[in-house]
């Protein structure tokens, strides 16, 4: 590894620390900042298959494990089988052919676009490989972008456009534009860069970039906003709507719009008091969505969030599944009468909290205040039921490029969905509903609601996992 990242130390102390201590290793450090251990790096890959291995790999006696690997617990399952007990490797056996490494004849100068982003675990590793070839090809040199940067973005779309690159690629790190070729995410090695630039050393190239500040960028600009739109708009509001009607907010709301009812509310009193109610709601779930933006976004960008980010993001959607399985387990008890017994439902000291907050309401001569009170407290109450969806979907705007930069209006969508359920009743009730058939309708939401957020679930985990 290269002992000046300080997000391959973090992943030391996180990953293979731990492995260390348990049982007992014994493991030499080989600083791949050094030219002649990177070198050495490349011919292990070179020997176990030719595949990347990121910037932190582990050289066992029988293979290589890659970063992704150590990532996902590979190592431990390695070390752990066999009790720790295995020889260091022999290096000499990867003695690097010093041939292979000097210099071709100078060719022609070949230009090209790298692109980047904060956190990009594989993009460390494709700087030293752009590094090294650049010392073999002294014609290679690159002009290195930030996709986080939106006219940098516009210039990958840009390129895009021009040299046939995939619309599923775009956007993806780490990627290279050279000579109308392209080598972009997971078909990013060092073989398959020599051979690019091997193809194209003798004609040479210049980048782009020229061309991109010279276009309109209008078009391109609209392109790029109409394709985050559609591609991000449709989740967040699917998440928001479903989690309106989650048995735990729904049955809250049926509840109290019950309690007026009882004590004479109808008509324009009773829409007042709804939307008063509303308000508070969308508010505070707002407010709270906002705050963890801001908090989870402040830790993305430490090295110790980077270092651990797919141990969590993958913890988070193993969680997701499981609310997935008991989901769909509530939905088979609520269909066989048992509602009582559904394993995620609001807790018993929460229910009464917000039947204490109803009944003050009901009692007050300012309904309308009173609601938007009983408003704040019902949505912190529910916080621990519906921000098993919320939490999540925050979590998947943040990690999603193309959205982080519009967080505060997909929250804003999120929580406009969120509350249509409740004005959908406020509306049944304003023209007639009766506390009976308000119950009907929350009976028969459980069953839907339970269906629609296993669903959910299982979506948001396979978008975090893939994250």
């Amino acid at each position: 590894m290269d002992l000046g990242c300080s997000e391959c130390l973090q992943k030391y102390a996180f990953h293979i620390m731990p492995l260390i201590e348990e049982l007992g290793l014994k493991t030499k450090i080989h600083n791949t900042a050094s030219q002649e251990n990177y070198e050495l790096l490349l011919s292990a890959e070179k020997h176990f298959g030719g595949k990347s291995s990121g910037i932190l790999a582990v050289l066992l006696s029988d293979g290589l494990i890659s970063e992704d690997e150590l990532m996902n617990g590979v190592l431990a399952v390695r070390l752990k089988n066999t009790g720790g007990d295995m020889p260091f490797f022999d290096l000499s056996i990867l003695k690097p052919d010093q041939t292979s490494h000097a210099a071709v004849p100078s060719g022609k100068a070949m230009e090209a676009a790298f692109f980047t982003k904060a956190g990009c675990r594989s993009c460390s590793r494709a700087v030293r490989d752009l590094e090294h070839m650049a010392r073999q090809y002294p014609g290679f040199v690159w002009r290195t972008c930030s996709i986080e940067s939106p006219d940098e973005l516009l210039y990958y779309r840009f390129l895009a456009i021009r040299n046939g690159i995939p619309e599923s690629s775009v956007s993806l790190t780490p990627g290279l534009v050279l000579c109308g070729d392209y080598l972009i995410g997971e078909d990013w090695s060092v073989a398959a860069l020599e051979t690019l630039l091997k193809k194209h050393q003798d004609r040479g190239c210049r980048d782009q970039h020229e061309e991109f500040e010279k276009s309109d960028k209008s078009a391109l600009i609209a392109d790029l906003r109409g394709r985050f739109r559609s591609l991000s708009m449709l989740p967040v509001f699917a998440a928001g709507l479903i989690d309106g009607i989650n048995p735990c907010a729904f049955g809250a709301l049926v509840l109290f719009v019950s309690s007026l009812l009882a004590v004479g509310s109808r008509g324009k009193k009773i829409m007042a008091v709804g939307l008063s109610f509303v308000a508070a709601v969308f508010l505070t779930y707002f407010a709270v969505g906002f705050g963890a933006f801001r908090l989870i976004g402040g830790l993305q960008s430490s090295a110790a969030f980077t270092a651990a980010a797919e141990v969590i993001y993958r913890t988070m959607a193993v969680i997701l599944f499981v609310l997935a399985a008991f989901s769909l387990s509530d939905f088979f008890r609520a269909l066989k009468g048992d509602a009582a017994g559904m394993a995620l439902q609001l807790s018993d000291s929460a229910k009464e909290r917000i039947r204490q907050a109803i009944r003050k309401i009901s009692r007050t001569e300012g309904l309308s205040f009173g609601a938007f009170a009983a408003g704040i407290v019902v949505s912190l109450s529910e916080l621990a039921c519906t921000g098993q969806v919320y939490l999540p979907m925050i979590m998947y705007v943040i990690s999603t490029e193309g959205m982080r930069g519009r967080a505060v209006g997909l929250l804003l969508l999120y929580n406009i969905a969120f509350i249509l359920p409740l004005l959908f009743v406020f509306g049944l009730v304003y023209h007639g509903a009766d506390s009976i058939s308000l119950a009907r309708l929350s009976k028969r939401n459980i069953l839907i609601g339970k269906l629609l957020l296993a669903f959910c679930f299982a979506t948001l985990g396979v978008l975090l996992w893939l994250h």
